[in-house]
């Protein structure tokens, strides 16, 4: 029994390092294109150990996404609809036949529309006087209107009210602010901002040394993670003014030599000058290679390395010695 165990632990083990050690490929390439029909294009790639075992794939001109996982395909994302397949959840208009309708067959008056018959209703019989009442002002019933003066011209319709709202309000705006109670305001709110735990740490100019240390140290951790193997630029520019194409061919022609100088073989770039006509043209790829180890191992010197009992010394009261 305790063989068994032995040998399932270290089975268990091997599968852990091979899943830990084995390599993360990814790469992408894009395209741009100014007088094309579509400008932009781009794909992605993700592989993990082996294609079969997981790839993931996308391509902007197909609008979707591939998977392989364990030798299981999917695929989602932009699938196209077909009237006639499965695109259109499994319903097709060519299974249809339409030869097999007969329409001849159909008798229009036997059609029932809506089941409401007119021809049992006499219209001869219905009172359209009964029950109406027509509207009558309230208070005139039987008042006859001929009567009454509708001259308008003797109503005094003045309306001259004398709204006489005389809001002499002494506001006296000869009432000085005072400096003093102004100036201590913002001493006040200065001694508040200082007093603020932020503050301390961000006054701590030991603590702003290892902070600029320490990101210095993760950007060197995030390289190491995800280096690139390869990158690939290939560029068609073509300005109106030859001039200026000029001297900006003689800006990337010094940078791609400075490159070359530092013996950055994994970088090809290249440029091609258009001086008949105005285009633009860009076409990029990347590589790169990384693993689960590398990445857990450089998260945890990144994690490990910050700062920690110096911004709790900050954060719960008492300032720490000025010592790195």
């Amino acid at each position: 029994m305790p063989a068994l165990f032995l040998w399932i632990l270290l089975i268990v083990s091997i599968a852990v390092l091979i899943a830990v050690a084995s390599p993360i490929r990814f790469g992408g390439s894009a395209e741009y294109r100014e007088n094309g029909r579509e400008p932009y294009a781009f794909m992605a790639w993700v592989v993990y150990m082996h294609p079969a075992v997981f790839s993931v794939r996308y391509s902007s001109e197909e609008g979707r996404s591939r998977a392989v996982i364990f030798g299981f395909k999917r695929t989602w994302g932009g699938e196209s609809v077909d009237a006639g397949g499965e695109g259109a959840g499994g319903i097709g208009v060519d299974g249809i036949d339409k030869d097999g309708v007969d329409t001849d067959d159909i008798d229009i008056d036997d059609i029932d529309k809506g089941g409401v018959g007119t021809d049992g209703i006499d219209t001869n019989d219905i009172d359209t006087d009964a029950g109406v009442e027509y509207f009558r002002p309230s208070g005139i019933d039987g008042t006859d209107t001929d009567g009454i003066n509708t001259d308008t011209d003797g109503i005094n319709t003045n309306t001259d009210t004398d709204t006489d709202t005389d809001t002499d309000t002494d506001t006296d705006t000869d009432k000085e602010s005072n400096p003093r109670s102004l100036l201590s305001r913002i001493q006040t709110r200065i001694g508040s901002i200082k007093g603020h735990k932020a503050y301390k740490i961000i006054s701590d100019k030991p603590l702003r040394a290892k902070l600029l240390r320490w990101l210095r140290r993760v950007a060197v951790c995030l390289a190491r993670i995800v280096p690139l193997e390869h990158f690939k630029l290939r560029a068609k520019v073509g300005l109106r003014d030859p001039a200026a194409l000029g001297r900006l061919y003689g800006y990337f022609s010094a940078a791609r030599s400075a490159l070359e100088l530092r013996s950055y073989s994994s970088i090809d770039v290249a440029m091609e000058p258009v001086f008949t006509e105005k285009c633009l043209e860009v076409e990029a790829e990347a590589g790169g290679r990384t693993s689960l180890s590398a990445a857990l191992w450089n998260l945890g010197v990144a994690g490990l390395t910050f700062p920690y009992w110096r911004v709790y010394r900050l954060v719960v009261g008492g300032k720490p010695k000025d010592t790195f």
